[in-house]
């Protein structure tokens, strides 16, 4: 057989996967090394484990078993992306406001907790915020850090309470 969907999910995540070549004259079963494994018709159903790892679904076909390499990512929160303002952006004022993507845990749930807004001038950092609970997804840089005239760039970091930092 050949499947067709995520070889990568994260903990606790539940994923289906097609048998792309289904034949309903054919009989089937599936079992996972780790976490759960269900069939239905041409539709697999696998939820990973709680932790990180490698598992196998093994798919049976007429008595033939095909193992599949599941590759199980760790919990962890969603890089954020720089919303506003955009790369190249000019005339942004001298107390600029910063705005990201929403705070996104994957593989478990999470509540973000802080945020982290750096800015850097030709690659020097000029300035972060430090872990701030107050601003999220926006945040507005303090008048007197950035001139007018000058290239800069920003990134951001979000915290959650249990499943840590994303990358910036």
């Amino acid at each position: 057989p050949s499947l067709q969907g995520d070889p990568a999910p994260y903990v606790t995540q539940t994923k289906t996967y097609q048998i792309t070549n289904y034949d309903s004259f054919s009989t089937y079963a599936v079992s996972a090394s780790a976490g759960a494994a269900s069939i239905s018709g041409d539709t697999i159903t696998f939820t990973a484990p709680n932790s990180a790892g490698t598992a196998t679904l093994t798919v049976t076909v007429d008595g033939a078993p095909t193992a599949f390499p599941i590759t199980v990512q760790p919990a962890g929160i969603q890089r954020p992306a720089n919303v506003s303002p955009a790369a190249g952006a000019t005339n942004i004022g001298a107390a600029p406001s910063l705005q990201s993507s929403a705070f996104t845990p994957v593989g478990l749930t999470d509540t973000h907790q802080a945020s982290r807004w750096t800015v850097y001038q030709g690659g020097t950092q000029v300035h972060s915020s430090g872990w701030r609970t107050d601003a999220l997804t926006s945040y507005t840089v303090p008048a007197g850090i950035v001139a007018a005239s000058t290239a800069y760039t920003w990134t951001v970091e979000h915290q959650g309470n249990n499943l840590g930092n994303s990358p910036a």
